[in-house]
């Protein structure tokens, strides 16, 4: 199977709102654990990790206009994406969307519309590696992350396939 290898953008919005009236939003923060969500983390991603510094700074890009780094995904045969490389940003944006933490001083609910909005429409880059192999996967996110160091620990926890201890 050829590797899919796409580029797209989608707003933040797509990830952490319902498309639809009483539906539930495609990235449910640490509960996209699970496989019933439309973006989930799979078993293999580390736990949620950035310090208060790390999230803001994400943030504030946002609202800047600065571009971010791209957010690896891998769609299977239910239409769902496995979120490969940028979990820690997803959890940034939804911990910021649900009021776990403010950005100077004010948390998203105390924002003006059209500061929501502008948050909202963000659009964050992807790449979709659909039809690559564990390997192809570790490739691609190895060479994505040339300037980001994962210590061997974390380098090995996101390798794993399968749970250490059973």
């Amino acid at each position: 199977m050829a590797v899919h290898s796409g580029y797209s953008d989608r707003s933040i919005r797509w990830f952490l709102e319902p498309s639809r009236t009483g539906g539930v939003a495609r990235y449910r923060g640490r509960e996209s654990r699970t496989e019933d969500s439309m973006v989930f983390v799979p078993e293999h991603q580390r736990e949620y990790v950035w310090n208060a510094r790390k999230q803001q700074a994400l943030i504030e890009s946002v609202f800047k206009g600065y571009p971010i780094p791209s957010i690896m995904v891998t769609e299977d045969e239910k239409n769902r994406y496995s979120l490969n490389d940028g979990q820690q940003r997803m959890e940034t944006f939804w911990r910021y969307y649900t009021g776990a933490f403010a950005v100077n001083q004010k948390r998203f609910d105390q924002l003006t519309d059209d500061e929501k909005r502008r948050f909202l429409e963000y659009k964050v880059p992807i790449v979709d590696t659909t039809g690559a192999t564990r390997d192809q996967e570790m490739e691609i996110y190895d060479l994505l992350n040339q300037g980001v160091a994962l210590s061997h620990g974390e380098k090995f926890w996101n390798r794993r396939s399968k749970p250490i201890v059973e």
